[in-house]
């Protein structure tokens, strides 16, 4: 979780026992459990994880489509 920008140790524990344990969760979580999970800036963490999962998902569609 901690790959996420904006996530550090502390905050990844507070989303873990919130029961969001991935950067695939913290992505798919809606809008009205994340700031009860995380406080002030839980759209711009979560707006960090679905960034960075779509990054890596091109990344895997262009490795596919160089070979």
């Amino acid at each position: 979780m901690t790959e996420v920008k904006g996530i550090g140790p502390q905050l990844a524990k507070k989303l873990e026992r919130n029961g969001i344990r991935t950067a695939e969760e913290l992505a798919e979580t809606p809008d009205g459990a994340l700031p009860r999970a995380v406080g002030m800036g839980a759209f711009t963490i979560r707006k960090e994880a679905q960034t960075m999962l779509d990054d890596k998902k091109q990344r895997a569609i262009d490795r596919i489509i160089d070979t």
